[in-house]
């Protein structure tokens, strides 16, 4: 389910031809480089250069940074159609720049930041939930939440799970009850926590935007379902799309703009934005589809072992 929303909402191809030329051999070159203000330039880090080659098996060599960040890969094979990943490790976060054969590769430039514990530099620029859909026979409903997550500093936050609170990881709420919960996120890799009222990621927020895709369910029991929330971060936007034909959406709070339609589905779109750290909002969804008679007997009658 997850894939499929995020292939909706995010399409990269990139097909590789089918037969290559090579190139006389040159050098792949560049320098890595401290994107904190007043920091040091980074010096004696590994750089790893990866090459995917369709038809061959992709190949990995390393360089290392001299005083100036400069690193080169000296009579490496430049090939059509080959692309490339640069990777360096600083502060234990993994900072990769793709490449291919048309780009210039005798001047790469690697970006890397120092740390910081501090979720003050990190924000929510928008927030969509997603109704995808109810299950009338089980009473569960499908939801898909998209998230855009800023770090406007010039460092990256690291959280300090060392101390072993929630309060300093990256948290997003959740309606009561969420289940079969699956994170994607366009982040370096951590572990994703249930905790009350929401998730928390260990994941770092390098400097610069991130998408993040939550999907879960959601039981019901009538045809109304309280999903009020609190922004813990607060958000630039908040966005709800309810299908019709699932149901309706309320809220005080949030600003009802209509109906859009995405595919053959209607959908009813509700926001809101310039929400402050610690907002609640208020949501209730109405008009839920319930089991069929048939359905409602079947569930009362106890189960044969």
């Amino acid at each position: 389910m997850l894939a499929t929303a995020l292939a909706l909402s995010i399409l990269v191809g990139w097909v590789a031809p089918v037969y290559a030329q090579q190139h006389d051999t040159a050098t792949i070159s560049g320098h890595v480089v401290n994107g904190t203000a007043g920091a040091i330039t980074p010096q004696g880090l590994t750089v790893v250069l990866d090459v995917f080659q369709a038809g061959a098996q992709p190949s990995q060599i390393t360089a290392k940074t001299d005083t100036m960040g400069h690193f080169a890969f000296d009579g490496a094979l430049v090939q059509d159609g080959a692309t490339y990943h640069l990777t360096v490790v600083y502060l234990g976060i993994g900072y990769t720049v793709a490449l291919s054969s048309q780009d210039n590769l005798s001047d790469v430039r690697v970006t890397v930041y120092e740390a910081t514990s501090s979720l003050e530099i990190v924000s929510i620029r928008n927030n969509v939930m997603l109704v995808l859909g109810a299950d009338a026979a089980t009473r569960t409903l499908t939801l898909l939440e998209t998230l855009q997550v800023a770090n406007k500093g010039d460092r990256v936050f690291i959280p300090n799970v060392a101390q072993g609170s929630v309060m300093d990881l990256l948290r997003f709420p959740l309606p009561a009850g969420a289940f079969d919960l699956d994170v994607q996120a366009e982040l370096p890799e951590g572990q994703v926590l249930q905790v009350d009222r929401g998730v928390a990621l260990t994941t770092p927020v390098p400097p610069g935007e991130h998408s993040i895709l939550l999907g879960y369910k959601l039981p019901y029991t009538g045809e109304s379902l309280d999903i009020s929330r609190v922004f813990l971060k607060g958000a630039g936007s908040f966005r709800l799309l309810m299908p019709e034909k699932v149901g309706a959406a309320s809220s005080r709070a949030l600003v009802d703009r209509g109906v859009t339609a995405i595919g053959a589905t209607n959908f009813r779109l509700l926001e809101l934005a310039n929400i402050s750290s610690g907002a609640e909002v208020d949501i209730i969804l109405d008009g839920l589809p319930q089991p069929s008679l048939a359905g409602r007997i079947r569930m009362a009658l106890p189960t044969r072992s």
